[in-house]
């Protein structure tokens, strides 16, 4: 398989890391961005998959999301596929932002690894 990497925007660090375990055990690699900010800065850096967190310190993942989709449209880059990671039913608002789907916490591995395998097309024996 080749080497897919993830961007995880969550700023609580106990589910920051039950998501790297996650991620690990499925076959994926991630980078961390702790804020909206960071997540809107690191974005461009090629990332297969963003998964979402909506309650980050200073800019929430909604307005994350939208710079992220601006700055795609400004510099016509591909659409990198965006996954909400919430605690709360917010599926269409989420959507409505430019995000292309929708994980409740606690996300199940099960419910991960689809979610993985829809976006970065992983080898289904993963």
């Amino acid at each position: 398989m080749s080497e897919k990497l993830i961007l995880l925007v969550e700023d609580d660090e106990t589910l920051c890391f039950l998501a790297q375990k996650q991620l690990k055990k499925i076959g994926v690699s991630c980078r961390i961005a702790g804020t909206g900010m960071q997540a809107v800065e690191m974005a461009n850096d090629g990332y297969a998959l963003i998964l979402m967190d909506l309650g980050l310190p200073d800019m929430d993942g909604i307005e994350a999301t939208f710079r992220i989709r601006e700055e795609e449209l400004k510099a016509r880059k591909k659409r990198v596929p965006i996954v909400a990671l919430t605690e709360h039913a917010e599926r269409e608002k989420c959507l409505r932002a430019g995000m292309d789907d929708f994980l409740l916490k606690p996300v199940p591995l099960e419910r991960l690894q689809e979610v993985v395998r829809k976006y970065c097309l992983l080898d289904s024996d993963q």
